[in-house]
């Protein structure tokens, strides 16, 4: 068994830059529309994921129904064009809620051997599958913990990032990921588009105990300030906030064992622990989450996920929230992914929330993802 040099959440951010390939080809051989195509012109790849969910408060048959329809979650165009050996570019362009820049940046490769620098708009590298786009997941949503702390469709801000992969040592796949973005993320953060930079740093790596067997390790962290500038006082003076910051720390833990080369498991842990700084005092929160699925033949998937998180509120000490998931998936074509998901969630607070989701998602590079989890 031959696995990637690169890390898993890199390998699923690969998937939405490959250019897209039938089933069988070989992946390090230009495709003849590649060949044809000059560098500059983008690649243009299209998805859509859309379903229906039924949902119930706590078993109660009488709310059978509620808060349940068909739902249009993500429309979306991605643009990756190579402008050079050295350069490229990418865009992802999506429409849920609204028009929105899921991601907008470009990549200087190998600025010296490893190192590559990418400057623009960037989901953030923190954990093991906060890098991923909603509908590359393994799962429907978020797991709890990274919803209620990062936000339901994770933490992307602008800035530069550095990912340095390092020569093999006592490990397979060390890398190092610094990021210094705005802190324009309001749960986090000033909420401002210009701000005192945020730091995050990960530093993962892989361990290879046979050739059936990976496991990787990644140790995440993040450091800003959140407290506003320029803010109008009752006598209209502008002022600014006391200094206050924010700290987020992270561990994630991530197993596969190949069956063959079609067939594996995954288990995948991850904690994450928040301290914010706010004008009462100090709110501090943590979760986690662990999963397990089996992958048959790049077209099923089942597994299983439990969630465990406090609320970030500063009223929820001593809260709990909680919740189980169960899912399937099946992709009968190379271009379709059909996945039928089943939650309950529960918190000290809120009532219990029962969930049945069918999901679609329709991509023109559903081919590469089968391909990355393989080779992840």
């Amino acid at each position: 068994m031959r696995f990637s040099s690169l890390s898993m959440s890199s390998l699923f951010a690969l998937a939405l830059l490959s250019p897209v390939r039938a089933r069988g080809d070989d992946p390090g051989q230009p495709t003849a529309a590649e060949e044809a195509t000059p560098g500059w012109v983008p690649r243009v790849d299209a998805f859509i994921d859309a379903g229906g969910e039924l949902g119930m408060d706590g078993w109660d048959g009488e709310t059978l129904g509620d808060d349940s329809g068909f739902f249009l979650r993500t429309l979306g165009v991605f643009l990756d064009s190579r402008l050079s050996p050295a350069v490229s570019f990418f865009a992802g362009i999506c429409y849920g809620d609204g028009f929105g820049v899921g991601e907008a940046y470009i990549s200087l490769h190998e600025l010296l051997p490893g190192l590559d620098l990418r400057l623009g708009k960037i989901r953030q590298s923190f954990g093991a599958i906060q890098r991923w786009h909603l509908p590359r997941m393994d799962q429907f949503d978020l797991p709890l913990p990274l919803g209620e702390y990062l936000g339901p469709d994770g933490l992307a801000q602008v800035g530069v990032s550095l990912d340095w992969s390092l020569p093999a040592g006592w490990s397979a796949d060390p890398r190092i990921e610094l990021q210094l973005t705005n802190g324009s993320d309001p749960r986090l953060f000033s909420g401002e588009h210009f701000s005192v930079p945020v730091g995050l740093l990960r530093i993962s790596q892989a361990i290879l105990p046979s050739s059936s067997l990976r496991l990787e390790l990644g140790l995440s962290g993040m450091y800003g300030a959140n407290n506003r500038r320029a803010l109008e006082d009752e006598s209209g003076q502008r002022v600014d906030e006391p200094w206050r910051t924010t700290t987020v720390a992270g561990v994630d833990l991530s197993l596969l064992f190949f069956v063959d080369e079609r067939d594996y498991f995954t288990w995948r842990a991850e904690g994450i622990w928040v301290g914010k700084q706010t004008g009462p005092g100090y709110l501090a929160a943590a979760g986690g989450y662990s999963y397990v699925d089996f992958s048959h033949a790049d077209r099923w998937v089942f597994g299983l996920r439990g969630d465990l998180a406090q609320p970030f509120a500063e009223d929820a000490e001593g809260e709990l929230l909680w919740q189980a998931v169960a899912y399937a998936s099946w992709m009968p074509w190379a271009w379709l992914r059909m996945r039928l998901q089943a939650s309950h969630a529960d918190g000290t607070r809120a009532p219990a929330e029962d969930r049945l989701i069918l999901e679609l998602t329709l991509c023109t590079k559903m081919p590469e993802i089968a391909r990355a989890r393989r080779s992840r």
